[in-house]
C-alpha cells in the first residue's frame, strides 16, 4: 500500500507501481538453505499447527520467504522443490518432486 506522503505524481494520477516478481533460487546452495530456509523451534511449532503435509510445506515456505524477502510468495506460486524438500526434511515430512499448489486458493490466503 502506498501512503499519500510517498506517492509520486505519476502514482497519484492512477499509474500503479508494481513490485518486481519474486524469483526464488531453483538450486540453492547448502549455505543458502541453512541461512534462509531453516525453521526455529517456534517456527516449527507454528507450522505443525497446519492441517496436512502439503499445507505445512507451503506455510513453512511462506514463513521463510517472508523472513528472507519481506513479503510472501504470490498466490499459486510454488516454491522450488529443493527448498520445499529441505523444509520437509526438517519437519519430518515426505519429499515432493515439484512444488505443490493448494486445491483451493483461498486456503493459501485465509
Amino acid at each position: 500500500m502506498v501512503t499519500p506522503h510517498t506517492m509520486t505524481s505519476q502514482e497519484a494520477n492512477g499509474a500503479v507501481r508494481r513490485r518486481p516478481s519474486l524469483l526464488l533460487p531453483a538450486d540453492p546452495s547448502a549455505e543458502e538453505l541453512a541461512q534462509y530456509w531453516t525453521l526455529s523451534a517456534r517456527d516449527h511449532a507454528e507450522v505443525m499447527r497446519c492441517r496436512g503435509d502439503a499445507n505445512r510445506r507451503r506455510f513453512a515456505g511462506q514463513l521463510c520467504t517472508l523472513r528472507t524477502y519481506g513479503r510472501f510468495l504470490p498466490e499459486a506460486t510454488p516454491a522450488p522443490a529443493a527448498i520445499v524438500n529441505h523444509l520437509a526434511r526438517h519437519l519430518a515430512l515426505p519429499p515432493v518432486l515439484f512444488g505443490e499448489l493448494p486445491g483451493r486458493l483461498a486456503t493459501e490466503t485465509e
